[in-house]
């Protein structure tokens, strides 16, 4: 349906990174969609410490994007899961 009105991108930010951003980031990805994943917008649920950090390297393996704002990638990664970065 996206890419019938010339969707070609999809930018997606949420509360369940290991959840509901994971299911409709890898379904753009599925749909030919290019998927970039708003690490500043989002946050793990973490049911199992480290789902959050999980969810990310397998978008990121399915060829999704992340971006932030002001953030090194590693930073951003760990805000994205409530964790400060290791050092």
């Amino acid at each position: 349906m996206l890419r019938q009105r010339g969707v070609q991108e999809l930018w997606v930010a949420g509360v369940a990174l290991d959840y509901c951003v994971r299911a409709t980031t890898l379904d753009a990805l599925k749909q030919g969609l290019r998927a970039v994943v708003l690490i500043d917008a989002v946050r793990a649920v973490d049911a199992a410490p480290g789902d959050g950090e999980r969810a990310l390297q397998e978008l990121m393996d399915a060829g999704a994007r992340v971006h932030s704002w002001g953030h090194s990638q590693h930073e951003s990664r760990s805000h994205a899961t409530g964790r400060a970065p290791a050092r």
